[in-house]
């Protein structure tokens, strides 16, 4: 089990307990948008169950860049061990602790919240498996085509409006939605590789900077 507070290698600015933070703050919006996306689900005939086609895809995003996170975190223990003169001040108990952690996220199971027991982090992997293979099922599947042909039906009842308008204007329409739409898609994947690539940098900028001390240290 984790201890609730880190020792001095987190305080220090520790990769591992960076990363952590880091997909501790993911996982919780993955969560929150799971309990946007269950309570439109369950609702059945909601006026926003048309908002269930873009969450899911959003979730699947979501989920996608948390697992990222999980890997980097197993990176640092890795780069740990590898190098052990750089990283003496962090002790075989600690190195043991970071591996329990990420041992146990790779358990399969069935948690959709984040819970903290005295200091215990319930395992994200297990959240992340969890709400992904529920997004995922048949039955959702079914239900994310449904309301697609509702979007889909609710566009050609505009063909009333859209047939007074000149075939120009036509297609000016047709551009401005489709643009917009792109635009949308472009700006979900923008985020994501944002965060990817603000995880490399800061694993990169604090392993130099742990690696810095050390070296000042043992000078």
């Amino acid at each position: 089990m984790m201890k609730k507070e880190p020792s001095m290698a987190a305080a220090s600015g520790d990769p591992f307990y960076v990363f952590k933070d880091e997909l501790e703050s993911k996982v919780s919006a993955v969560n929150q948008k799971h309990a946007k996306w269950r309570a439109i689900l369950d609702a059945k005939d909601s006026p926003a169950a048309k908002e269930l086609p873009a969450l899911t895809h959003q979730i699947e995003s979501a989920v996608s860049t948390a697992e990222k996170s999980v890997k980097f975190l197993e990176e640092t223990i890795v780069m740990v061990e590898a190098n052990r003169t750089k990283f003496e001040h962090i002790d075989a108990a600690e190195i043991a602790s970071r591996k329990a952690f990420v041992a146990t996220t790779r358990k399969v199971g069935n948690v959709l919240e984040i819970a903290r027991e005295e200091g215990v982090l319930m395992p994200f992997k297990q959240e992340l498996q969890a709400v992904s293979a529920e997004i995922s099922t048949d039955a959702v599947k079914t239900r994310i085509r449904k309301e697609e042909r509702k979007l889909m039906q609710s566009a050609k009842s505009s063909t009333s409006f859209r047939s007074n308008l000149t075939g120009q204007e036509r297609n000016e329409h047709f551009l401005e939605e489709e643009t917009q739409r792109q635009q949308q898609i472009m700006q979900e994947q923008d985020q994501s590789l944002a965060g990817l690539h603000s995880d490399i940098t800061r694993l990169h900028g604090v392993t130099v900077e742990i690696s810095s001390e050390v070296k000042s240290q043992n000078k």
